[in-house]
This record gives C-alpha cells, sequence and structure tokens, in this order.
C-alpha cells in the first residue's frame, strides 16, 4: 500500500482527535461532571463513568423541526425508556438574527425551535405525558 501525504496527514489528524476525545472523557471522568452521551458521536469512544443521560436525539433539527414530530419523538423514547434521561439536541433562536445569519445557515428554523420549545402547549402535553424537563444537575 502507497501512503500519501494527504493520506498521512488524515491519519495524523484521526490520531489527534481520538486522543483529544480520550482526553475530553478523562476530564469528565476525573471531575466527575455530568456530561453528553459521547458514544453517540464515536461508537468506539466509551468510558465515561460520569453522570450521563440515556439517550441523545438529534432528530429535532432542520426537517424534523415540527411540534408533531417532536412529540412523536418524545414518546418513541417515553416507550425505549420509560424512566429514562434523553437529551435532546435542540438550537433556538431569534428570529432575523442577523449576526448568526453572518457565521449560519440554520437561522429561520431556530426561531421555529424557538416558539415550539416555548409554546405553553407542550408544556402542558408533557404535563399530561408525565414528562419532566430536566437539565444535567438533575443527573447528580
Amino acid at each position: 500500500m502507497v501512503l500519501t501525504q494527504v493520506t498521512l496527514i488524515a491519519i495524523t489528524l484521526l490520531q489527534h482527535c481520538l486522543r483529544l476525545k480520550c482526553a475530553f472523557v478523562q476530564f469528565l471522568n476525573d471531575i466527575g461532571l455530568p456530561a453528553r452521551r459521547v458514544d453517540v458521536f464515536d461508537a468506539g469512544l466509551g468510558g465515561l463513568t460520569v453522570p450521563t443521560t440515556d439517550a441523545f436525539d438529534m432528530n429535532f433539527f432542520d426537517q424534523g423541526v415540527s411540534e408533531d414530530k417532536l412529540k412523536q419523538l418524545i414518546l418513541k423514547y417515553q416507550k425505549m425508556i420509560p424512566n429514562g434521561v434523553l437529551e435532546l439536541m435542540c438550537h433556538p433562536g431569534l428570529q432575523q438574527d442577523s449576526l448568526l445569519s453572518s457565521v449560519s445557515g440554520y437561522v429561520d428554523l431556530r426561531y421555529q425551535e424557538l416558539l415550539i420549545l416555548t409554546d405553553p402547549q407542550l408544556r402542558l402535553w408533557l404535563q399530561k405525558q408525565d414528562i419532566q424537563c430536566v437539565n444535567f444537575s438533575n443527573l447528580i
């Protein structure tokens, strides 16, 4: 096999990223800080001994941004992990944010996320489903 310079650079970057991820996990374990499930991003990178969520989902994004899709997603996890904690990735934001528009193409849907997540009707629906919104301090 012939390794090109580009291949060697890619291998070096991959090794660096793996060391960085491992250092991140070790740091969290050392200080005992609850954290996002890193195995979601890299299946071979486990080793967290600190509290973490039971699941992580990033489908409330882009084409997944709707109240119905959010409810379906939440109900799916409620069945899968009835007493568990789901971390739901979201990126709510303000409407017509010119600063954000200068660095991201994902602006309008951020506002839709904000409207859905702050809707009082969603809060009532969550209560009816016996679902609580929590943060990482609840994992301790």
